[in-house]
């Protein structure tokens, strides 16, 4: 292979990077202000990011489930939805606080609901699990305290969400073979 073949795709491969790093840069930048300390401009960019990333996952997901016959796909494009229109709000007003709380819990419930939806755990795959994302990330960005919060409201949405599917999305029946009885 010849120097210029060589400098010729290396330079290639920047120019492919280099509208990928503009792209990152302008995403980081949603939302910013010039008052922000580093800390917290780089808390922004971070959430702005992920949540700009899972997007497509969620089209993914939802067109999955819809296209294999479930309308439980429409969970998925309900949080792309919300996602969105957080980011949007974001991008106008600067309130990370608003942001931060929205995306927590459009991962949390969106999941959580998709998952009580297809009646539970293990039908739907354990999509539910996805939701532990929210206290995650409230563990990346806010203080320990308050991220141990996000993962109690998880836990319990977690467990009340799956024996609500237990209960009133599945077909059940008693050990005598009758419908079992729920609170539901």
């Amino acid at each position: 292979m010849t120097e210029d073949a060589t400098a010729s795709s290396g330079s290639s491969a920047r120019h492919r990077l280099g509208w990928i790093a503009k792209t990152v840069d302008w995403l980081g930048r949603i939302g910013a202000d010039p008052e922000d300390d580093e800390d917290l401009r780089q808390k922004k960019a971070l959430l702005v990011l992920l949540a700009v990333l899972i997007l497509p996952v969620s089209v993914v997901w939802g067109s999955l489930y819809l296209g294999l016959g479930s309308p439980v796909g429409v969970v998925p494009f309900v949080y792309f939805a919300v996602s969105l229109g957080s980011l949007v709000v974001f991008a106008r007003n600067r309130n990370f606080d608003l942001l931060l709380n929205t995306q927590l819990l459009d991962i949390m419930l969106t999941t959580t609901a998709g998952q009580m939806l297809v009646g539970g755990f293990l039908p739907s795959g354990g999509v539910g699990l996805w939701g532990i994302l929210a206290p995650l990330g409230a563990l990346v960005i806010l203080d320990v305290r308050r991220a141990i919060r996000w993962f109690a409201a998880f836990v319990v949405i977690f467990v009340v969400t799956g024996l609500e599917a237990r209960c009133c999305f599945r077909t059940q029946t008693s050990r005598r073979g009758s419908p079992a009885r729920c609170w539901c």
